[in-house]
């Protein structure tokens, strides 16, 4: 299965690998044109992912530095929002001696953190992770040769599973398997959700997303909470 839970390989996002674009949905060339921003143009913004798929440099795995893991949905990816105002950017700058990492991927869920800290394991070093929790109500569904996400919202579920506890035990179960894998390879965990990131208001990206001063103050929080220990 492409993507599988198996340890020893950083998971791939296929339809972003070596992606070199003005555009990534939702943030298209068609929502700007009907909401057009003033601080933003059409080209202003660049989504360049490495050949992993992931918005951030090529991994170096023979790097003997530690690493600080970014994880999250579209509000770590940066969607919206230029590369460099990116909260997982933000992090890269104030942490020089660190290989920053942003291994967010948009629409994803719980499920999907988990399972790429459970494929990566060590290979990229990683000392610190900061997870940026997406939308409970988010998970993934496993196919022969790939991994959808989803959302209770998108009326796929079961009458029964449409009910805050099963989504609230799922994320217990996720956040356990983190602990376990940060007692396992001896990483620090540092956690948030999008529920409570400190969204500036008015401030927004080029879409409907967070905006640069949204992702600075959610970068602050872990810098904070890093250099506390």
């Amino acid at each position: 299965m492409l993507n599988s839970w198996t340890t020893g390989f950083i998971p791939t996002v296929p339809a972003n690998i070596n992606l070199n674009s003005f555009w990534d949905a939702p943030d298209n060339k068609e929502n700007f044109r009907k909401n057009p921003k003033p601080e933003y143009t059409e080209t202003s913004i660049t989504y360049h992912c490495n050949s992993y798929g992931y918005r951030t440099p090529e991994f170096d795995l023979n790097s003997v530095a530690p690493s600080i893991l970014c994880l999250g949905c579209s509000f770590t990816y940066g969607t919206g929002v230029k590369q460099e105002d990116a909260w997982p950017s933000l992090i890269r700058q104030r942490f020089p001696e660190y290989n920053v990492h942003n291994l967010g991927s948009a629409g994803s869920s719980g499920d999907t953190i988990v399972r790429t800290l459970t494929n990566t394991g060590d290979l990229l070093n990683p000392k610190i992770v900061l997870i940026l929790w997406p939308e409970i109500f988010r998970f993934e569904l496993y196919r022969s040769n790939n991994i959808y996400h989803t959302s209770a919202l998108d009326g796929i579920c079961r009458p029964e599973m449409l009910i805050d506890s099963h989504f609230i035990a799922l994320r217990r179960k996720n956040k356990a398997m983190i602990d376990m894998l940060a007692a396992r390879y001896n990483y620090t965990v540092i956690n948030y959700s999008t529920r409570t990131m400190p969204v500036k208001f008015n401030d927004r990206g080029r879409d409907e997303h967070p905006g640069p001063q949204s992702h600075a103050n959610m970068a602050e929080l872990y810098i904070s909470r890093i250099i506390s220990g």
